[in-house]
């Protein structure tokens, strides 16, 4: 079974390793890095094999929007879900017109990080046949 390489995003060692342990709870995904900064999080991004970033938006140097810009403009292939304390509607507005998966608003409970996980999935296992059935995309926007 293949396990999706995970990157966290986020400057607070505390609610990292959150995340992480939210992560391990769930098989199919392995942390591999961890970014304090949007600029240390484009390094690794550089130089591994990323199939999802976790990101807060705010963080030192390069914040999520400017990291998200940088990841979009060099075409990476991944996936973004952002967990943050940002609730400005033109934030979350602008997240989703760059094509987050998710965006959660902090705290975080287990059950709607996973929810969030399961979605990856679901994408991931969509996108992996050559076609798509309108029921299936259905089933991801509903």
């Amino acid at each position: 079974m293949k396990q999706f390489q995970v990157l966290i995003a986020e400057d607070d060692f505390r609610v990292s390793s959150i995340w992480r342990e939210f992560t391990h709870q769930i098989p199919e995904f392995q942390v591999c890095a961890e970014s304090r900064t949007g600029t240390d999080a484009l390094q690794v991004l550089a130089s591994h094999p990323i199939d999802l970033l976790i990101m807060d938006v705010y963080m030192p140097d390069l914040d999520g929007l400017q990291l998200l810009y940088e990841i979009r403009k060099q075409a990476m292939p991944l996936d973004v879900i952002v967990i943050t304390a940002a609730k400005e509607s033109s934030i979350v507005q602008r997240f989703f017109r760059m094509g987050v998966l998710d965006y959660i608003t902090k705290p975080c409970t287990f059950e709607r990080f996973k929810q969030s996980m399961d979605r990856f999935q679901d994408v991931h296992q969509l996108f992996k046949g050559s076609e798509v059935e309108q029921t299936q995309i259905d089933h991801l926007l509903s």
